[in-house]
């Protein structure tokens, strides 16, 4: 637009009608109040309305003129300054074409000098106005195309490119708002347009609005490989409402133009719409604006689509792989300990942050529910989570997901906190404060069941992290629950299993040393592995009148049940049989025979009796072995000597022969009774401990018979594996000064 001055003349402009009735524009001669004063016939080629037609009537309402609010006073202020205003607008025809008009106005001067009218010389533009557009399509073309190229290049996001189309059509048409569409179909529905994108100030969002394929406008649009062009959608309320909802715009749209968005193949995927407040707005131009931006958009959602179709593949493999190797850590962690008690801890830690940033284990109690774990991946958080632990049970809410899985129900999945869920599970406002600091966002709680039980219940929560949990990740929780809940089973039959073990071996061995006088005695035993399976090592020390003792040490073959009758055969056995006999050989002579008629299945012992009789000045020690070591003497001046007692296992068919052999002890003196658990103790490929280390252990070791069994032990254990694979028993004794 440009504007020039005018300098007032003083007197009404004298109009030359005969000339201006040649001129090859439209001349119009206006008072102020609009009233058309004077025509010339071009107006009739430009306007579509002849002079006679035009004298007197208001050139506003006839379209004549700027009819824009803004527009119209930026003429009025020019004319009344006495100044020319000129610029370009579109008009309407009566027959309903359109043309673009450049008109000059001025302003027309009374005798007085002052602005009494204007006079308006207009020319058609249209021709020209369309080239100026064409250049400037063909520009904006190319720079969205640029910008839609770098979207691509920084984003392959599809969300981005529809954005990024809807905003640049809104832009290059002068549009109030546009809108991108796609067609959308899951799990088997039937299709639909969704609004994934728009442009411009609306009331509300629309995004994620759908709308039928056969919504008016969008039905015509992709029916047509042509853009839609509506100058008044006000004539079809079909039409207004599907702009209305699609764009809910400050003010009503009036116009719009709409375009199919195709893929490669030709195939509608989509839609876009720009629209405007006024009607009639949109020209040819803007038609292939929206055209060649649709056309864009549809190969560039389509390369951004199977962008995105790659990175979830990738992203599918990556989570897949990241899934196989949280199974196979957790697997190793769940599997390296057998400890019942921290079980349930173990598993809540291998949740967090993988599966979740909280998670709660909650077991069946007598009294309801009872929470065993709470754990939050966050460290800062734990203070609250430790309080929701211990103040906020599910054993007080019974809608809690919890409390209905421990009940037997099926998994639950809430990929956000609905007001029910919060009032099922909250009981106080604290509660629901704790809840809001933690950002409580999605949950789920899965049973932990083996075996037909369920074990516990274990509930993983999004809070923090903004994550919200699918389908996919509750079968990724309950298949964790099962590998979890079957380790804690284990876990607990083991424990179960090693009470039982702990218990039975316990039954094996005295509670108590007695107290003897004039001697000191003490015993170890160190039961191999982990203490679960019974061992067949056994030792006694009983008296059996006012100056014996008896000592016993022996190893049964095998382990577990079997091995532990045979051992406790054997233990009683020696006990009820010593009351009456004092011979060691005689004595084992008796215990062979009865394990030989006992129902066995072929298990065999070795054992060492020997009786102590202590007689104020040191004592008599009678020795007889079956198959066992026989015992070590270190003398008080440090000269050790092995036993010669010998003789066969016991439980086998063989000939018995027993070497017996007396000792005298003198005070100071001590013996050492063992079994083979020590002498054969050793890692692979590797000598066994012997029983010549175990002279020297001996010999070594301070006189006092805690610091010989002692270092015994620790020997054995230095020497051998960390985990001894037989049952190691040691019985000293000592004649006291």
């Amino acid at each position: 637009m440009t504007r020039g001055g005018g300098e007032p003349r003083g007197q009404l402009v004298a109009l030359q009608a005969h000339l201006l009735d040649r001129v090859q524009a439209a001349v119009l001669v206006l008072d102020f109040a609009g009233t058309v004063l004077y025509a010339n016939p071009y107006c009739e080629v430009l306007y579509g309305l002849g002079p006679d037609e035009l004298l007197g009537e208001n050139a506003q309402e006839l379209a004549l003129q700027p009819v824009r609010p803004e527009l119209v006073s930026e003429v009025a202020r020019e004319i009344v300054a006495g100044n020319n205003w000129e610029g370009e607008f579109r008009i309407t025809r009566p027959d309903g074409t359109s043309v673009e008009v450049r008109a000059i106005d001025s302003p027309v001067f009374d005798d007085a000098g002052r602005v009494s009218g204007v006079i308006s010389l207009a020319f058609d533009v249209t021709a020209h106005v369309h080239s100026r557009d064409e250049l400037q399509r063909v520009m904006a073309v190319g720079q969205i195309l640029r910008e839609i190229g770098q979207t691509v290049v920084s984003e392959f996001d599809a969300n981005q490119v529809m954005k990024t189309n809807a905003g640049a059509a809104r832009k290059l048409t002068g549009a109030t708002v546009a809108a991108f569409l796609v067609i959308e179909t899951d799990n088997g529905d039937s299709a639909r347009f969704v609004v994934r994108a728009g442009s411009g100030r609306v009331r509300s969002s629309s995004l994620g609005l759908e709308l039928p394929l056969d919504a008016p406008v969008l039905d015509i649009a992709c029916s047509s490989t042509a853009p839609i062009r509506i100058d008044d959608a006000t004539i079809d309320p079909g039409c207004a409402e599907t702009l209305e909802a699609i764009m809910p715009s400050l003010e009503p749209l009036r116009s719009c133009v709409a375009m199919g968005v195709r893929s490669r193949d030709g195939s509608v995927a989509g839609a876009m719409l720009v629209a405007h407040t006024e009607a009639n707005h949109f020209t040819s131009t803007d038609e292939k604006l929206l055209a060649d931006i649709a056309a864009q958009a549809g190969i560039v959602l389509d390369i951004a689509r199977l962008f995105r179709a790659a990175e979830d593949e990738i992203a599918a493999r990556r989570r897949a792989e990241e899934v196989q190797r949280f199974f196979a850590e957790t697997g190793a962690v769940l599997s390296s300990s057998l400890d019942y008690a921290e079980s349930y801890e173990r598993v809540g830690r291998l949740c967090v942050p993988f599966l979740a940033d909280l998670c709660l284990v909650d077991v069946a109690g007598e009294r309801g529910a009872r929470r065993l774990v709470a754990v939050h991946a966050d460290p800062e958080m734990e203070p609250l989570v430790a309080e929701l632990g211990r103040r906020y049970t599910p054993e007080k809410f019974a809608g809690h997901p919890a409390s209905r899985v421990l009940r037997g129900e099926a998994s639950v999945l809430s990929d956000d906190m609905p007001l029910d869920i919060l009032n099922a599970i909250t009981g106080d406002e604290r509660h629901l404060d704790i809840f809001e600091q933690l950002k409580y966002a999605s949950h789920m709680c899965v049973p932990l069941a083996a075996r037909g039980r369920v074990l516990g219940a274990l509930t993983l929560v999004s809070a923090g992290s903004g994550r919200r949990f699918g389908s996919s990740d509750l079968a990724l929780a309950e298949e964790f629950g099962r590998r979890a809940a079957l380790a804690i089973d284990n876990a607990r039959l083991y424990s179960e299993r090693d009470h039982v073990a702990r218990a039975l071996q316990s039954s094996l061995l005295p509670p108590s040393l007695p107290a003897i006088p004039g001697a000191s005695v003490t015993a170890r035993y160190q039961a191999a592995g982990e203490g679960n399976e019974v061992g067949g090592d056994f030792y006694h020390v009983f008296q059996v009148d006012a100056d014996a003792w008896w000592f016993a040490i022996g190893d049964v073959s095998g382990k577990g049940p079997e091995a532990a009758a045979i051992a406790g055969l054997a233990r009683h056995t020696l006990r009820a049989l010593a009351l009456q006999e004092r011979s060691p050989g005689g004595l084992l002579t008796t215990l062979h025979e009865m394990l030989t008629l006992s129902d066995g299945h072929g298990e065999f012992c070795t054992v060492c009796c020997a009786l102590l009789q202590p007689d104020g000045r040191g004592a008599r020690l009678s020795i007889a072995c079956g198959g066992h070591p026989p015992p070590i003497i270190r003398r008080a001046d440090g000269v050790t000597e092995v036993a010669n007692a010998t003789g066969p296992l016991l439980g086998m068919p063989v000939e018995l022969a027993f070497v017996e052999q007396s000792l005298e002890l003198a005070p100071g003196d001590l013996f050492v009774l063992y079994t083979d658990g020590v002498t054969e103790a050793h890692h692979r490929n590797q000598p066994m401990f012997g029983q010549e280390r175990l002279i020297d252990v001996i010999r070594q070791a301070p006189a006092d018979v805690d610091a010989v069994a002692d270092a015994i032990l620790a020997a054995v254990t230095a020497y051998g594996p960390s985990e001894p694979r037989d049952d190691v028993a040691v019985v000293v004794g000592r004649i006291d000064s």
